[in-house]
């Protein structure tokens, strides 16, 4: 199995060419699909080629419906999924999946939908319209990267779909397609504010010590590879919300064990509030407002 990670275009099909020291364009295209067939040629003659991206497995390790996708089972990643379930033979820890983790735990996404004969490029006037982010948008620190809806001119339809995209406060976002994985938190200002896009996945979690629990479990590295090991797709790679459900997580017996990384999760959550706090002063007193 391998994983290409240069193709030698970009996502429009658009030739990516390898640069010289200087920046040049060597007229060379820019992948590794020669490597990866050496690596499989070696491998017809019984010769094995490890790396991260290029490795083999056995046939009966083909399971879960025949998945095929070489990241199921990447060594590295499946690295992550093994330090995980040695959790279980740790004294005083288990482990669960993400949705046994509270009763009442919510993981899902907005609707699908078409906001394209509503939204208003470059408005002067904001006052009577809707502020919506992409996900790049939502996980900027500052909302620099802002789209603008006009509710007037939506049909029933597109109103109920602009209210089941607003996230509440507290809730964890995860990016669902392209680049998945990353990781921001609802604030106030994010929840009364903005209608945020589908391609967020939306975790709410009740108890606050397990939400800081979570939040720093899903911005860590292991928490990552476990989400590539289940996503999916040939062009543009995808997550969904049974992906984070299904997700196992480890827990203590005794909360006060991780009462450091419950402290570290409220810190973030702090920053955040504040960070989105001063965005907004920035936008009120700062210095565009004298120009």
């Amino acid at each position: 199995m391998a994983q290409s990670q240069r193709i030698g275009q970009d996502s429009k099909g658009n030739s990516v060419f390898i640069l010289d020291g200087n920046g040049n364009n060597t007229g060379l295209l820019n992948h590794d699909l020669n490597e990866i067939a050496e690596a499989y040629a070696e491998f017809k003659k019984g010769k094995e080629h490890t790396s991260e991206y290029i490795f083999s497995i056995q046939k009966q390790d083909i399971k879960d419906h025949y998945n095929i996708n070489p990241q199921h089972y990447s060594p590295k990643l499946n690295i992550a999924l093994s330090n995980i379930l040695d959790f279980n033979n740790r004294d005083h820890w288990s482990t669960t999946t993400i949705g046994q983790l509270e009763a009442g735990i919510k993981i899902y996404i907005g609707p699908r939908w078409n906001s394209a004969n509503i939204k208003i490029d470059n408005p002067s006037d904001t006052s009577q319209l809707v502020p919506y982010l992409t996900a790049s948008g939502t996980l900027e620190l500052r909302r620099f990267t802002v789209k603008w809806l006009d509710p007037i001119k939506a049909n029933e339809r597109q109103k109920s779909s602009m209210e089941m995209l607003r996230v509440k406060e507290g809730d964890i976002l995860i990016t669902r397609s392209g680049t998945i994985g990353r990781v921001t938190y609802a604030t106030k200002e994010l929840a009364k504010n903005y209608i945020i896009s589908d391609d967020l996945i939306r975790v709410r979690v009740q108890n606050e010590n397990l939400r800081a629990y979570l939040l720093t479990y899903f911005t860590s590295q292991t928490a990552l590879a476990l989400m590539l090991l289940d996503e999916y797709g040939s062009v543009q790679q995808h997550l969904q919300p049974r992906h984070i459900q299904e997700m196992l997580i480890p827990i203590p017996e005794d909360w006060s064990q991780v009462q450091k990384m419950i402290d570290v999760g409220k810190k973030y959550i702090q920053a955040m509030e504040e960070m989105a706090t001063a965005d907004t002063y920035l936008r009120e007193f700062g210095f565009d407002t004298i120009i």
